[in-house]
C-alpha cells in the first residue's frame, strides 16, 4: 500500500504564518527607537541605483526586516527569558547572578584606540591651557570594576586599566588621577556592592559623593584656584528612597526579566534650591531653569530610573551659587557617572558648567570651552568610557 506524503501539506500553514508575519512587519508603521535596547531602529530604506549596485540597499533592508519584525519585543522577551532559564553565562552580553546582579561582559579598547583618545585629549588640553585655564583629568571607577568579584571565576576580566594604560599618555594636563585604586583599597566588597545599583550600569550617589570628596581634596592640593577643598557633611541632605519600581538600564536591555529590589540614596546640598540654574537643549544657548528641572526631576514617579533620580545627561548645564566657598568658575566635561555630582560641585564652586559632549549639536566642545569664562576645566569619565563620541571635541555631534 502506497504511503501518503503529508509533509508538503503540513508545511503550508507554517509558510503562511512566516510570510504573513513578514507582510505585517512591512505594512505596519515603523518603530523608530527600541526603548529596551536604547538604540535607533532601522526604518524602511529608500532604494537608489547606487545602493542597489553596491548591495548596500539589500543589507539595509535585511536589518530593517529584523528591526521591524511583527511583535519583535515579544519574541525577544521570550528568547531572553529562555536564555536566563537555561543558565547561560552571558545573555545579550550580560551575566546575571543568583542575587540578581547584572554585569556586562568585560571588553577592551585596543592600544590604538587608547592612543587615539590620548591624542585627542592632549590636543584639547593644550588649547585649553593656551586659553589660560587649568585642566585636569579624573577617571571614575565603573560598577563592573568595583564589583568584579561577583563574576564567575572562569570569566576573564580583561578591562582596560586607565591608571597604567591611559593616564601616562596624557602629557598636556595639569594633573591626572584615577580613583579606582582608592576605592579598592578603602572599601571592602560589601561596601562596594552597596555603592552600586544591581540592575543598572551606574554607581549610586554614595559612591559619587565619595569621589566628589576625593576630587575636592586633590584639587585643593594641586590648584591655587581651589582655596577651600573641605567638604562638610552637614552642608548636605542624606536621604534614601524605595521606589515602587526601579528600572535599571541593564535590566531594560534584558527586557525587564530580572527581579529588582533597589533603594536609591540621595545626597544634595541643603541650599541647592537657592542656586540659579540654566540648561542648553543643544549645548550653546542657555535658558534659565530650576533646581528640580535639573536635579531629581522624576522623583515621585512610580517607575524611577538613574537619570530621573539624579539628573539626565543634558548637553549643557550651568549652576551659580553666590555663597560658595570657592569663587572659581569650573567647567566639567563628563559622562553620566557625574550626574549625581554636578550639584555637589555647585555647593563648593560659585559657577559650575557641565557639558556632555555626546549631546551638544549646535556648537563644538572646543568652541564652548574657549568662550566660557571658566578658570578650571575638569574631564571626568568612567573608566570603561575611554573611546568614542565623548572624545570628539572639534566637530559637532550628529
Amino acid at each position: 500500500m502506497k504511503k501518503k506524503v503529508l509533509f508538503p501539506w503540513l508545511s503550508i500553514p507554517f509558510l503562511i504564518i512566516i510570510f504573513g508575519l513578514g507582510i505585517l512587519s512591512v505594512v505596519m508603521e515603523d518603530v523608530e527607537k527600541s526603548e529596551f535596547e536604547n538604540r535607533t531602529l532601522q526604518t524602511l530604506p529608500i532604494p537608489s541605483l547606487a545602493t542597489i549596485k553596491t548591495g548596500e540597499y539589500f543589507k539595509t533592508f535585511e536589518t530593517y526586516v529584523a528591526d521591524q519584525f511583527f511583535e519583535r519585543n515579544t519574541w525577544l522577551t521570550l528568547y531572553t527569558k529562555y536564555e536566563l532559564k537555561t543558565n547561560q553565562t552571558f545573555v545579550n552580553d550580560y551575566h546575571v547572578t543568583n542575587d540578581h546582579w547584572i554585569l556586562s561582559k568585560p571588553t577592551r579598547v585596543s592600544d590604538q584606540g587608547i592612543q587615539k583618545t590620548a591624542d585627542r585629549l592632549n590636543t584639547f588640553a593644550k588649547d585649553i591651557q593656551s586659553w589660560e585655564k587649568e585642566v585636569y583629568y579624573y577617571g571614575l571607577p565603573h560598577k563592573i570594576q568595583l564589583v568584579k568579584h561577583l563574576y564567575p571565576s572562569y570569566v576573564t576580566f580583561n578591562q582596560n586599566d586607565v591608571k597604567t594604560e591611559l593616564l601616562p599618555k596624557l602629557t598636556n594636563f595639569d594633573g591626572t588621577e584615577d580613583l579606582l585604586p582608592y576605592f579598592m583599597e578603602t572599601f571592602n566588597k560589601e561596601e562596594l556592592e552597596q555603592m552600586n545599583f544591581k540592575t543598572d550600569h551606574h554607581w549610586k550617589a554614595t559612591a559619587a559623593y565619595t569621589a566628589f570628596q576625593w576630587i575636592m581634596n586633590d584639587l585643593s592640593e594641586k590648584s591655587s584656584l581651589v582655596t577651600n577643598g573641605a567638604v562638610h557633611d552637614d552642608a548636605f541632605i542624606f536621604d534614601e528612597i524605595d521606589p515602587d519600581y526601579f528600572l535599571g538600564s541593564w535590566n531594560r536591555n534584558l527586557y525587564e526579566q530580572v527581579p529588582e529590589d533597589e533603594t536609591i540614596p540621595l545626597i544634595e546640598p541643603k541650599d541647592a534650591d537657592t542656586y540659579r540654574y540654566w540648561r542648553g537643549k543643544k549645548g550653546g544657548d542657555l535658558e534659565e531653569s530650576s533646581f528640580r528641572d535639573i536635579v531629581g526631576s522624576k522623583l515621585g514617579d512610580e517607575t524611577l530610573e538613574y537619570a530621573g533620580a539624579y539628573a539626565f545627561s543634558l548637553p549643557h548645564v550651568k549652576i551659580v551659587n553666590e555663597n560658595a566657598p570657592n569663587k572659581t568658575h569650573i567647567l566639567i566635561i563628563k559622562d553620566s557617572y557625574v550626574n549625581p555630582m554636578q550639584v555637589m560641585f555647585a555647593e563648593q564652586f560659585q559657577t559650575v558648567e557641565v557639558v556632555d559632549n555626546r549631546y551638544i549639536t549646535d556648537v563644538t566642545a572646543a568652541e564652548l570651552v574657549k568662550e566660557s569664562n571658566a578658570d578650571l576645566v575638569l574631564f571626568m569619565f568612567n573608566d570603561t568610557n575611554i573611546s568614542g563620541s565623548s572624545f570628539v571635541f572639534y566637530e559637532q555631534s550628529d
